[in-house]
């Protein structure tokens, strides 16, 4: 009586914490979603959803918050008020911060120490450094421009104005200064005497400066409605561009051929140089503040008050490629260097990172209020946003990009080295690629002629082979990327490739209708064995005496390694896409276009079971300990089936055509690849999904890493993923970025009467 009262209190125990898991989950999603500037605690919601209940909800509040969430905050600025501007010195090893207060502080970029504070008697608008790294300049509403000596921070010189100075910037070469004052001039300055060579007028303050990439003409934007255009050399004015409403900013494009202005007139336009020809007029719903062209000229950003941020594409006239929202104003955008990064600031208490080229938000940076700029280090490798009383610096690497591992076509093939410590990538791009799993950096790109279908590492991990479209398959050193044999089919690409347990050897499936056996250290062929059409797979069973293929003749042959004879025939009734081994050698798999997966004796090449499903079925794996089989069958569903008796246990369902299917190592846990575009975690023991992997297209191949703390995937969204997939891991991963724990407010919040804890311990 009192164990069966244990059992029942146990079970409800165990239910209540799987409703508040649950409960977590959604309340994690619903804040990530609608409060951005919150997404730390969204992040800690999910790790005590997942600690309670790991459940496909809380795998996707966590996958999800931390996709957003940076890898490190690499330092916290403390500034006396709010943040007017900020500038990274040319060589990146400076930052200079200016606030309202009137002070400006300088950081070493190296350690995060303050080196210098520069003050002035009025609060600060704008600075920037010397092309060569040498000065300076900060403006301030005390009507001066101050230079400064950045070898030991000593004030060199005061420029005079009659009102604030609210912009400044220096010519390309660092000949000459130019200042942008509530006094309706803008001053051009020699850098060399620091004396004033012009006074550019206009009717009212100017708000915003800047050079053409080449020095030949600078501009000045007004709160007049107007821009101007003039030749640094003579001062003359050479154009006058009219909006309808203040101009708050002016940016040359890189090529000089072109200026781009942002107004209060819910517009930025685009006129060519050096005339007033309006070329373009890019429409917001509020005033404009900021605009930015990438480095090479390709894109232009504008931020507006509109929540938005847009990315035009200059090359095809300016047309609206992107748009990034924010849930409050957009203040300011920064390219990094190479262009393909946008940063937005938004006084929703974020600041954003999307990929230019597709639009993705790869990072949400969360302050606790408003972000008024944002700029990447020269480098690309960090980014500063600022607030009110402070600035923040981050990591620019996003998980998108340290777990993403890019191609320009389709992935088709993808294998762990043995070791688990890199991952080879098979691309239709005509390459294959080396990558080291835990930064996801690329280490070596194998060129070849044509496409590439498949990757396999030697069993001691020093070699990588590749089947390719132009005929041959290779072999290459890993360590140093050098090819060392070629293999040639004569008449057809090959498809698949496969080291001997040894090493010794390697197969190869050909279109040719001939699988090979060649000896790697020398290249000679010591076998062509033959179907009638193209041979799809080969594989060596595990003791490496045989020998199995797959080809669209219909059949699977295994043979002997050590004679090359034909030992025995599986026939099915149309193709045959894949065959493999259980781990004892016993048994083979077959997966056929006739709807059904095979499973056969080896010895004696008998039919054991036939599977069926109600489309192709083009994947099969046997867990480790040979007990079951996986089948990825058209139908969209995954077939788990007993091997000892052919009967099916689960059927577990995709949205779309199953690709494949891989076993842990352990055999606890089955993945699966869909043309769905994601990837699925499944539970064997229960049959419930516990991860989902997304990626933008088919995925259609997925394998684990060695030790089973990974999961590797190949789609044909040009890309293959690395993943972390277990709740230990993710949750692991979130606690290495967590800045603050949940207070206990918080916690009463969301957790109730639930003893409070820290979720990580070494952080109050």
């Amino acid at each position: 009586m009192y164990e069966e009262a244990e059992r029942q209190r146990a079970k409800a125990e165990l239910h209540q914490q799987i409703a508040l898991g649950r409960q977590l989950a959604a309340q994690s999603e619903l804040i990530r979603n609608q409060y951005p500037h919150l997404l730390e605690r969204s992040v800690l919601l999910a790790v005590e959803a997942m600690r309670r209940f790991p459940s496909l909800e809380s795998d996707q509040a966590l996958r999800n918050g931390l996709a957003l969430f940076p890898q490190r905050r690499l330092a916290s600025l403390p500034l006396d008020g709010d943040v007017w501007a900020e500038y990274f010195s040319p060589d990146g090893n400076y930052l200079a911060i200016a606030s309202q207060s009137g002070s400006v502080g300088v950081w070493k970029t190296k350690d995060w120490h303050q080196i210098a504070l520069l003050t002035h008697k009025g609060p600060m608008r704008d600075l920037a450094f010397s092309p060569d790294g040498c000065y300076l300049v900060t403006a301030s509403w005390d009507r001066t421009a101050k230079v400064w000596e950045t070898t030991n921070w000593h004030h060199l010189v005061s420029l005079a104005h009659k009102k604030a100075v609210l912009s400044i910037a220096f010519s390309p070469d660092g000949r000459y200064l130019l200042t942008g004052s509530k006094d309706c001039t803008a001053k051009l300055w020699d850098t060399n005497s620091w004396e004033q060579l012009a006074s550019l007028v206009h009717e009212k303050d100017i708000l915003d400066v800047a050079f053409s990439l080449d020095g030949r003409y600078c501009a000045t934007a007004s709160h007049d409605c107007i821009v101007k255009i003039w030749e640094v050399h003579n001062s003359q004015e050479v154009a006058k561009l009219t909006h309808d409403a203040p101009v708050n900013a002016v940016a040359f494009s890189p090529d000089g051929t072109c200026v781009a202005t942002a107004s209060e007139d819910y517009t930025a336009r685009v006129w060519e140089l050096p005339g007033d020809l309006e070329i373009a007029i890019l429409l917001h719903n509020g005033p404009v503040y900021a605009l930015a062209f990438s480095p090479d000229g390709s894109y232009l950003a504008t931020a507006s008050v509109d929540f938005t941020a847009k990315l035009w594409k200059v090359e095809i006239g300016y047309q609206l490629l992107h748009q990034f929202t924010h849930k409050r104003e957009v203040y300011d955008v920064a390219f990094n260097a190479d262009g393909r990064y946008l940063a937005t600031a938004s006084s929703d208490g974020t600041a954003g990172i999307w990929e230019a080229k597709s639009g993705r938000q790869l990072l949400c940076l969360p302050h606790g209020s408003s972000v008024h700029t944002t700029a990447f280090s020269p480098d690309g490798s960090s980014i500063i946003t600022t607030s009110n009383g402070t600035a923040k610096v981050w990591e620019a690497k996003s998980d998108y990009e340290r777990t993403r591992l890019s191609h320009t076509i389709n992935v088709e093939c993808i294998a762990f080295s043995p070791d688990g410590c890199y991952l080879a990538t098979a691309s239709r791009d005509h390459s294959a690629k080396i990558w080291e799993v835990s930064s996801g950096r690329q280490l070596t790109c194998l060129a070849h002629k044509n496409s590439v279908w498949a990757v396999s590492f030697s069993p001691d991990g020093c070699f990588l082979a590749t089947a390719c479209w132009d005929h041959t398959a290779r072999v290459w050193e890993v360590s140093s990327g050098r090819q060392l044999t070629r293999f040639s089919h004569k008449k057809g690409h090959v498809r698949a490739v496969s080291f001997s347990p040894d090493g010794c050897y390697l197969a190869t499936a050909g279109a040719d209708g001939t699988a090979g056996v060649w000896e790697v250290s020398s290249g000679h062929q010591l076998a062509q064995l033959p179907h009638s059409k193209i041979v799809r797979f080969v594989t060596f069973s595990p003791d490496g005496r045989y020998l199995a293929t797959a080809s669209d003749d219909g059949t699977a042959r295994v043979w002997g390694v050590s004679s090359g004879h034909q030992l025995a025939q599986l026939v099915h009734k149309s193709f045959v896409y894949y065959v493999t081994f259980s781990s004892d050698g016993r048994y083979l798999a077959t997966a056929s276009y006739d709807n059904t997966a095979g499973l056969w004796e080896v010895d004696s090449g008998r039919q054991l079971a036939q599977l069926t499903h109600n489309g192709v079925v083009d994947d099969v794996a046997f867990s480790p300990d040979g007990c079951y089989l996986a089948t990825a069958s058209w139908d969209h569903t995954i077939g788990v089936w007993e091997v000892n008796n052919g009967h099916q246990i689960a059927s577990l369902p995709h949205e779309n055509i199953v690709n494949a299917v891989a076993f842990s190592p352990d055999g606890h846990y089955l993945a699966t690849a869909s043309a769905d575009s994601t990837a699925g975690v499944w539970e064997m023991s229960t049959g419930h999904q516990v991860a989902r992997l997304i990626h933008h297209d088919s995925v259609v191949d997925i394998i684990f890493s060695p030790d089973g703390k990974y999961l590797a995937t190949a789609s044909n969204d040009e890309t293959a993923g690395i993943w972390l997939w277990r709740p230990e891991d993710l949750i692991f991963d979130a606690q290495r970025r967590l800045t603050r724990n949940l207070t206990q407010e918080e916690w009463k919040q969301y957790l109730g009467d639930e003893p409070y804890h820290r979720t990580r311990l070494d952080l109050p």
